[in-house]
C-alpha cells in the first residue's frame, strides 16, 4: 500500500524555547517534545550556535512502536476452531487526540508550516484500504490481507435458510468495515492478539481478548512473580465428615507452570488442611490453567493466571580493564528448568566489545562455568548485560559495569607559544586495516584546537594539525584523544606554556 507520506503530519520534535543566554558556570534544561505521528525511527539535529563561541550540535533520536488501541474487542467463546468478526470504525480516535494534543502543547504548534498540516490537511477520501495483519498464533485473517474502510458503511445482517433436511439455517453476512478472524483455540484459557491495519494516511491497532473455557470456575487465582522465582498460595480444604476426605488434583492448560501438592490429599475427618498450589514460571509471559480439585463425586474449579514478569539478574558483576587491551571473566551458569532437563543457551550480550562461545549447555540439576572475554578499544564506564536464553524463552542473565581505563599515553608534546599566537603540531596516526576509519578527537586544555574528526584510509597514513593558540599566559596541561570504534583509543599528553606577548 506504500508508506505513510511524510509531508501529511507535523515533525516529531520540538523545543520550548528558539534561544538560550547562559551566564559563566551556568547551565539551562530545555524541554523537547516527541510525538511521533508514523511509525519508526525518528532523528533530528538540535543546534546550539553563537558569533563568539561557535557552534555545537546534538543528535534527537527516537523511536515510534505501534500507536495505542483504537478499541479492544474481548469475548467468551467455546474451546474450538471457530470464526469471529471485528467491526472497525472509520475514525481513528488516537489519531485525532494526537493531533489535538499537537496543537495543545507540542513547540512546533507555533509555527504555522508545522500546524497547517493539521489544521488545513485535506480531508481523507471515502473509502482507504488498509493492509491487515493480525499478532497471535492463534488467529488469522481470514480471506485476503486487505480492508476497505469507509465513511458510511453497511450494517451486516442475519439470512434464514432452509437446508436439505428441512431445517431452517441462521447465517450472519458480515458488513462493511469487518475484519473475519479465524481462532484456532483448542485448550482453556485467555489467548490475546492484536490487529494492525495500516494505510498510506495511518496504522490502527485492535486489541483481542478471547476468553476460553472459563467460565463456571469458582474462583480465578491470579499469581505474579519474576521468571525464575515462585509463589505459593493455599487452598483451604475443610472435611465436615466423620470418615478421611482424598482430595486429587487435575490441571488443565499450561500446566507446566503451575504445581500442587504431588499426589492424592488426605484430609482428616472434621479436620481442615491447605492445598499448596505454586506458580513457578520459567520464562516472561502471561500462563493460563485450570485446576480441578475432585472429592467423591464432587468438584470444584479455578482459573489460574500467572503472570511472569521479567527474571531477576543473578547478580550485578563490575569489571576492571584496560583499553586495547583483554581480560577474562568466569560466570557459574545455573540450569533454569532445575532436575526437569537440560538447558542449552544461546549467549548474548548487548556490549560490542564482550565475546566467548555462543552457547553454553546445563546438564540438569547442575551448574556450568561459561567464560567471557573483554576487550573494550576505548575508555570510559560502560552498562550492559549478558543473557543466557533457552529454546523455550526462557533465561538468565547478569548485569554488567565494564570500569575501562584509558591505554597508555603514546608521548607527551610540549607546547610552547606567546599569547594571541598560534602554534601547528602534526600528530601522524596509521590505519593498517582494510577499511578505512574515522577518528573523533577530544581535546582538553586552554587554547587548544583542531578539527573533530578525521578519516583515514585502509592501509595508510594521515596527519593531524593540532593548533596551540592561548589567550592567557603561564603553564597548564592537556590532552588530546583519537577514538576509533575500529581502531581503538590512543593519546597525547600535552604540557602547554603560553608565554608573554
Amino acid at each position: 500500500l506504500g508508506k505513510i507520506d511524510p509531508s501529511l503530519y507535523p515533525d516529531p520534535f520540538g523545543v520550548d524555547r528558539r534561544s538560550v543566554r547562559l551566564k559563566k558556570g551556568e547551565k539551562v534544561k530545555l524541554r523537547v517534545s516527541f510525538l511521533p505521528f508514523i511509525m519508526g525511527p525518528h532523528t533530528a539535529h538540535l543546534s546550539f550556535e553563537d558569533h563568539r563561541f561557535g557552534k555545537f550540535v546534538y543528535e534527537l533520536a527516537g523511536g515510534a512502536d505501534y500507536p495505542q488501541p483504537m478499541s479492544e474487542h474481548k469475548a467468551e467463546v467455546d474451546i474450538k476452531p471457530q470464526m469471529s468478526n471485528i467491526v472497525v470504525s472509520f475514525l481513528n480516535n488516537p489519531l485525532e487526540l494526537a493531533k489535538r494534543t499537537f496543537l495543545e502543547k507540542h513547540p512546533l504548534a507555533k509555527v504555522k508550516e508545522q500546524a497547517d498540516r493539521i489544521r488545513k490537511a485535506e480531508p481523507w477520501p471515502q473509502s482507504v484500504l488498509y493492509a491487515l495483519e493480525v499478532v497471535s498464533s492463534h488467529m488469522e485473517i481470514f480471506g485476503k490481507p486487505r480492508l476497505p474502510l469507509v465513511k458510511t458503511p453497511r450494517a451486516g445482517k442475519k439470512t434464514v435458510t432452509t437446508g436439505a433436511d428441512g431445517q431452517k439455517v441462521e447465517q450472519f453476512i458480515p458488513g462493511e468495515n469487518t475484519v473475519s478472524l479465524n481462532l484456532n483455540l483448542r485448550n482453556a484459557g485467555v489467548y490475546p492478539g492484536k490487529v494492525v491495519l495500516k494505510s498510506q494516511f495511518d496504522v490502527r491497532i485492535v486489541d483481542l481478548e478471547y476468553r476460553c473455557g472459563l467460565t463456571g470456575d469458582a474462583a480465578q487465582l491470579e499469581f505474579e512473580c519474576a521468571a525464575g522465582q515462585s509463589i505459593t498460595q493455599n487452598i483451604p480444604l475443610v472435611n465436615s465428615g466423620m470418615k478421611p476426605m482424598s482430595v486429587s488434583a487435575n490441571f488443565a492448560g499450561q500446566r507446566e507452570y503451575f504445581a500442587g501438592y504431588g499426589r492424592d490429599m488426605v484430609v482428616d475427618g472434621k479436620k481442615k488442611a491447605d492445598f499448596p498450589l505454586t506458580f513457578r514460571p520459567a520464562r516472561p509471559g502471561t500462563f493460563l490453567a485450570k485446576l480441578v480439585l475432585k472429592t467423591g463425586g464432587e468438584s470444584i474449579s479455578y482459573a489460574l493466571k500467572g503472570v511472569a514478569n521479567e527474571p531477576l539478574a543473578q547478580g550485578h558483576v563490575v569489571i576492571d580493564a584496560d583499553a586495547r587491551g583483554r581480560t577474562r571473566h568466569r560466570f557459574t551458569v545455573p540450569n533454569v528448568f532445575g532436575a526437569e532437563r537440560e538447558a542449552a543457551y544461546e549467549v548474548s550480550s548487548d556490549l560490542n566489545f564482550v565475546g566467548g562461545d555462543p552457547q553454553c549447555v546445563v546438564r540438569p540439576k547442575a551448574t556450568s562455568t561459561y567464560d567471557m572475554g573483554v576487550a573494550p578499544t576505548c575508555s570510559g564506564v560502560f552498562h550492559g548485560s549478558i543473557t543466557f536464553t533457552a529454546p523455550d524463552g526462557s533465561f538468565c542473565w547478569w548485569t554488567l559495569e565494564v570500569r575501562v581505563a584509558p591505554p597508555p599515553v603514546e608521548d607527551t608534546l610540549d607546547l610552547t607559544v606567546p599569547v594571541r599566537e598560534a602554534l601547528t603540531t602534526q600528530i601522524t596516526l596509521a590505519n593498517p586495516s582494510d577499511q578505512p576509519a574515522t577518528f573523533r578527537i577530544y581535546r582538553e586544555g586552554h587554547g587548544v584546537l583542531g578539527a573533530d574528526t578525521m578519516r583515514i584510509a585502509a592501509k595508510s597514513e594521515k596527519t593531524y594539525d593540532l593548533v596551540y593558540s592561548p589567550m592567557l599566559t603561564g603553564p597548564t596541561e592537556g590532552t588530546v584523544r583519537f577514538v576509533s570504534a575500529q581502531l581503538g583509543e590512543f593519546w597525547y599528553a600535552l604540557r602547554l606554556d603560553a608565554l608573554d606577548a
